[in-house]
């Protein structure tokens, strides 16, 4: 049966204890990096996210790091790994060494764009695609909404994903 306690719009703090395992091995710190958040005015809508490509390949691929859908045959399968699954997004090598954004849009096929390590670090790697994911409204709460998501693999080596109308709320 369905749990009563989903609905969170009253404002109630949910205990930790109800966070999805998935988030439990990578411990969530909202204000890890200085010059993040803390640009971020109250009113903003937009969110920017990074994370360095060595901290998303650095260890074996998990159960989580698997995408929802099988991936086209040039990418290597065993190389994927999660960036945000709230969006669908997903990173990993095709078989001739390319680097490579995954998305999978809730409800869409899979879509991938590739280049090689040279290319990406002169011009970078860029991606946008439309999906649902979870929105911090500004009282706090969270609800599932359909926006607008870019990720860019940059040459300095970060995964940066960007939601520029919403906050993205995990």
């Amino acid at each position: 049966g369905g749990s009563p306690a989903t609905t969170s719009a009253d404002g109630t703090p949910r205990p930790g204890a109800d966070a999805p395992p998935a988030a439990a091995g990578s411990s969530p710190a909202p204000a890890a990096s200085a010059d993040g958040p803390a640009l971020l005015g109250p009113d903003s809508t937009s969110d920017q996210r990074s994370r360095p490509v060595g901290a998303i390949f650095d260890g074996p691929q998990e159960d989580g790091d698997r995408p929802p859908k099988a991936v086209r045959a040039d990418v290597d399968a065993t190389s994927i790994r999660a960036v945000q699954t709230s969006v669908g997004l997903y990173a990993g090598l095709s078989v001739s060494g390319d680097l490579c954004l995954l998305v999978f849009p809730s409800g869409g096929a899979g879509i991938v764009t590739c280049a090689s390590p040279d290319r990406v670090a002169s011009d970078g790697l860029r991606i946008a695609w439309t999906t649902g994911f979870p929105s911090r409204n500004r009282d706090g709460s969270t609800g599932m909404i359909t926006g607008d998501v870019t990720a860019t693999w940059s040459g300095d080596d970060l995964i940066t994903l960007t939601t520029p109308d919403r906050i993205l709320a995990y």
